[in-house]
């Protein structure tokens, strides 16, 4: 069992995931005596150089292998198994009116159309990924590099 939250209830998992609003990834783990490099000895903040095209980019990697130690996967259960509950993350940019919207779409998972037909939405994995989400929000700041100085908005 993880010591920073308990896996298996929801309340828990927000609660370690709400102490990011507000400050930069870096220091959130600084502050949670988190390893800012992978076992490997590689930097959360970079993509993996065999990443693929489904791999997630380093914020999200980041949050879900290095704050949740979680792996990183794309199984068609949620993340949090046990308590049913899917982590994503997705930016923020600032509008010329200085409003923070949205970057971008939000992926929930992919679909398989060949077999969409075997199965009732109720019964799908897009059904139990998308029934209860923790999203986290980050500011999209410009002339930032490294994934790890982006600061959460809100969870």
């Amino acid at each position: 069992m993880n010591s920073r939250f308990d896996p298996k209830k929801k309340s828990s998992i927000l609660s370690y995931a709400e102490r990011l609003a507000g400050a930069s990834l870096q220091a959130s783990f600084v502050r949670e005596g988190l390893a800012q490099t992978r076992p490997d000895g590689s930097h959360w903040g970079l993509r993996r150089r065999n990443a693929g095209e489904g791999s997630k980019g380093g914020f999200g990697a980041a949050v879900q292998e290095g704050y949740f130690g979680l792996e990183s996967d794309n199984r068609p259960e949620p993340d949090f198994e046990e308590a049913a509950l899917e982590l994503k993350t997705t930016p923020l940019i600032q509008r010329k009116s200085g409003k923070w919207v949205p970057k971008e779409r939000l992926k929930i998972t992919a679909i398989n159309y060949h077999s969409l037909h075997a199965y009732a939405f109720e019964e799908s994995r897009v059904a139990r990924k998308a029934d209860d989400i923790l999203i986290v929000f980050y500011l999209d700041e410009k002339g930032v590099e490294n994934p790890l100085q982006l600061h959460v908005d809100r969870v």
